[in-house]
């Protein structure tokens, strides 16, 4: 596969207003998600995720309505539902850089960051993210995955530390995985040794629990 480049702009020379307040944690939460992502699963777009030239500016528009959280979204995936490796793609993965800029220009605004990594599939149409893990058939499977999944969000606790990311999510609607508790206790220890900020898991209803 080729690679690509696209230079961001140059940042404009022209006086920027002051930052505004972030509010507190505690405070009411007027929430919008704020995705760029393509699919696994179809080809790759002419510009890089979160360009800053469509993307700073849906910012701004977003900061306008007075919403004071965003939820930013970073995608890895795997191939399938039994599939145990867990991977960044060059085209549906937004870069680090990327992200960095979305969480500082949201704080410029005066809007604190929850970060949202999650995984879809690249090569499973008949299934759903939710179902990973449903078709395990042995002890061996689960440790793989999980051990690739703590490879995945561990990455991104650190990079949410660094970055002054407000909240984490340390799982996406991963329902067919929940009932290993004791893999997720694992997880979660492994987050908190590299984020220091409150943690959070993105749950989906109205879905029968796993066995």
């Amino acid at each position: 596969s080729g690679t690509f480049v696209v230079k961001a702009p140059s940042p404009s020379s022209s006086v920027q207003p002051p930052p505004s307040p972030l509010p507190p944690m505690d405070a009411f939460k007027k929430g919008i998600t704020f995705a760029d992502w393509v699919p696994f699963d179809r080809p790759p777009r002419p510009t890089p995720l979160y360009y800053p030239v469509m993307a700073d500016q849906a910012l701004k528009n977003l900061a306008a309505t007075g919403a004071n959280w965003i939820m930013l979204i970073v995608t890895n995936g795997q191939e399938t539902i039994v599939s145990t490796n867990i991977t960044r793609n060059q085209y549906a993965t937004a870069s680090d850089q990327a992200l960095r800029h979305m969480v500082d220009l949201a704080h410029s605004l005066g809007m604190r960051v929850m970060l949202r990594p999650q995984i879809r599939l690249s090569n499973d149409p008949t299934h759903s993210w939710i179902d990973i893990g449903a078709a395990f058939t042995s002890e061996e499977q689960w440790q793989a995955w999980f051990a690739s999944y703590r490879e995945f969000i561990n990455y991104y606790a650190a990079f949410a530390q660094d970055a002054g990311v407000d909240i984490l999510v340390i799982g996406d609607e991963l329902s067919s995985t929940t009932h290993r508790e004791n893999d997720w206790r694992r997880v979660i220890a492994g987050v908190r040794e590299r984020f220091k900020g409150p943690i959070t898991y993105s749950s989906i209803g109205g879905l029968p629990s796993a066995p």
